[in-house]
């Protein structure tokens, strides 16, 4: 899976976490018949202030995608300190204050070393076309300095503010 989906999955998988306890039983990954009529099929329904449990069928549901790209990807956030998980235990915490993570820190960790850069060049150009021979080499340094540039500002932005923003937008 490419860098520009694991990104914006492995975010929406910490926001899930951060805001679990304001959004207690609502999740957002049931259906309204289901809140109503209780326990949906995700998995995402607890009692008292517990808040939802956060498993990887949960927020499979709510990314839409499989549980077995959810566990990949908590796999990567807990070597990087992100979240807290143990085997055979279902859920999952945040690692650490969502003021304390930045979408840098997010990025860097669901990055693989097969991703490289974000913006990427086609590895089978002509070798005997004068552009095809030369268009990696010339787009090099404008895609360094695109990354750097996308790499400084994420470092920006924490889970904090996606999480009030998310929570803004819930509201209107």
């Amino acid at each position: 899976m490419k860098i520009n989906t694991k990104f914006p999955m492995a975010v929406h998988i910490l926001a899930l976490l951060a805001m679990k306890d304001e959004m207690g039983e609502d999740c957002g990954c049931m259906q309204e018949e289901e809140r109503e009529g209780g326990r949906g099929d995700c998995g995402c329904h607890s009692s008292g202030n517990e808040g939802c449990s956060c498993t990887s069928e949960m927020l499979a549901k709510s990314i839409g995608t499989n549980p077995v790209v959810v566990r990949r990807l908590i796999s990567s956030l807990k070597e990087a300190g992100l979240v807290n998980c143990r085997p055979g235990v279902a859920g999952a915490s945040l690692g650490r204050d969502a003021s304390q993570i930045t979408l840098l820190d997010v990025y860097r960790a669901v990055r693989g070393q097969e991703d490289g850069m974000v913006l990427d060049v086609h590895t089978k150009a002509c070798p005997r076309c004068p552009v095809g021979k030369n268009i990696t080499a010339a787009l090099e340094e404008p895609f360094a300095r695109a990354q750097e540039a996308m790499e400084e500002k994420l470092r920006e932005y924490t889970l904090s503010d996606i999480a009030f923003s998310i929570e803004e937008k819930r509201k209107k």
